[in-house]
């Protein structure tokens, strides 16, 4: 949303208040204050949807590593290092997956955007949508699920989303569901099928512990 004043509304030095006509000049400018305090913050943009028009980037698992490493709150980054999506990017290197891309006609499934869709986060994205940070080679990572990480990462507003301060919407986080999975876990034979929802999931649940309150600075860690 624009940060000035729509095409309709005045600008503030342009702000009309009834005055009597001999009234001080001290009187106006007092008025005109006046009003543009009552009025200026109607027109300014709620922070909420502010937020909402960000782009949110991606800045890959290492970011999520910080916090996301400690047994105590989880261990959640391990989970996500020991599963089959941190090797999704790699997979796409096998004899075997060369093999199936060669009959569908795709020389380097590693650059194939068909495959990169579900085998690298954010696949068809722009540049522009990635950080420094972020690196093709980990796969499908926690952001892949979780949406891009560029405003929720930071501390401040993970433990704003735990306390109920924040919603996580706002911030770009998402709890994944069935519908976040769907898109690549789907009834074609190559992905396996996912025909159990939550029972597939919970293979590489990730939780933070009942209890865990120390420290606060994990977001809410869904499957």
């Amino acid at each position: 949303l624009p940060s000035r004043a729509p095409r309709n509304h005045p600008a503030p030095d342009q702000l009309r208040v009834a005055v009597l006509p001999h009234a001080p000049s001290s009187l106006r400018a007092l008025q005109v204050a006046l009003a543009a305090a009552v009025v200026l913050p109607c027109l300014a943009p709620m922070p909420s949807l502010a937020r909402a028009a960000a782009t949110f980037t991606y800045v890959g698992s290492t970011r999520c590593r910080i916090c996301h490493s400690s047994e105590r709150i989880g261990g959640q980054y391990q989970v996500w290092a020991g599963s089959r999506h941190s090797k999704a990017y790699e997979t796409l290197a096998t004899d075997k997956a060369r093999a199936m891309a060669k009959k569908q006609g795709i020389p380097d499934p590693q650059k194939a955007a068909q495959c990169l869709a579900c085998h690298s986060t954010g696949g068809g994205l722009p540049a522009t949508r990635f950080e420094p940070s972020f690196a093709i080679v980990e796969g499908v990572t926690c952001e892949a699920c979780h949406g891009p990480g560029s405003s929720f990462a930071k501390i401040s507003i993970m433990q704003g989303i735990r306390k109920g301060r924040l919603k996580a919407k706002d911030y770009g986080l998402t709890v994944s569901d069935k519908a976040v999975c769907a898109p690549c876990h789907n009834k074609d034979p190559h992905t396996g099928g996912f025909v159990d929802w939550p029972g597939d999931s919970a293979r590489i649940a990730h939780p933070i512990p009942p209890g865990y309150t120390s420290g606060d600075q994990a977001a809410p860690a869904g499957p």
